[in-house]
């Protein structure tokens, strides 16, 4: 361990997501709703960590809620942060917000009906919202603050993932305890399989040969080219355990 930094002092007392750039650290925090850029004392040297600055999304109005703000996305190229905050206004409406990396402001915002998650297509320049009451999932373009895309697959999506290798999407349901497989180019559900109760994290390694997920049975380790045969995708193999 490199070192250890507490955060209750800084009004982050559940922290949600990070993403580290260079010196400095952005966290989204679920309650209170605040994002912060945090950055070392001494750079180069890790912690102490030190709050630069940090936006409050029920103080200033925003959201009605005292939660939260949940997944970042970082787009170094065009300087931009993007996190997601919500409820809004007693619906199931979340905001999109992209923030202005030099001034640390929200210069853009779209609302949908998403959840609290959220995952980039690089090479399109967008991202995948899944909705939770719903079994949507959007694909906004964030040049244009726009949804581009919608697929339907399983409700309560907590976590997702796509593989640029294969061109998938693998989405895990929480209320039905099921992952579902959707082809990128076509939208189709490809399979949809019982994976544990809860299911809420999903990695991919980064040569993007396994897969693991986490559910009420554990952590599932799966080969990736067993499970879905590149022959066959509708046919294959089981989860290890």
């Amino acid at each position: 361990m490199a070192c250890a930094q507490d955060l209750f002092g800084m009004d982050l007392k559940t922290p949600w997501w990070i993403i580290a750039q260079n010196d400095r650290i952005f966290v989204s925090n679920v309650t209170p709703p605040v994002l912060a850029e945090l950055t070392p004392s001494s750079p180069g040297l890790g912690c102490p960590l030190t709050l630069k600055r940090s936006i409050n999304f029920h103080t200033n109005g925003y959201t009605g809620f005292t939660d939260g703000a949940f997944a970042m996305h970082l787009d170094e190229a065009r300087n931009r942060l993007y996190v997601v905050v919500g409820m809004l206004e007693g619906t199931t409406m979340m905001g999109l917000l992209e923030i202005d990396l030099d001034t640390f402001k929200v210069v853009r915002e779209l609302r949908l009906p998403a959840g609290s998650t959220m995952e980039a297509v690089p090479e399109r320049g967008t991202v995948l919202l899944p909705a939770y009451w719903g079994p949507e999932i959007y694909e906004v373009n964030l040049e244009q603050m726009a949804i581009v895309n919608t697929f339907t697959a399983v409700p309560s999506v907590l976590a997702l993932r796509y593989d640029p290798k294969r061109k998938l999407i693998f989405a895990l349901s929480r209320a039905a305890g099921q992952m579902a497989v959707i082809d990128y180019a076509t939208g189709k559900t490809l399979r949809t399989d019982s994976v544990g109760a809860k299911p809420e994290a999903i990695w991919l390694d980064p040569d993007g040969s396994r897969m693991f997920l986490g559910s009420g049975l554990g952590i599932l380790k799966f080969d990736i080219d067993t499970f879905l045969p590149p022959g066959d995708r509708s046919t294959a193999g089981a989860a290890a355990p």
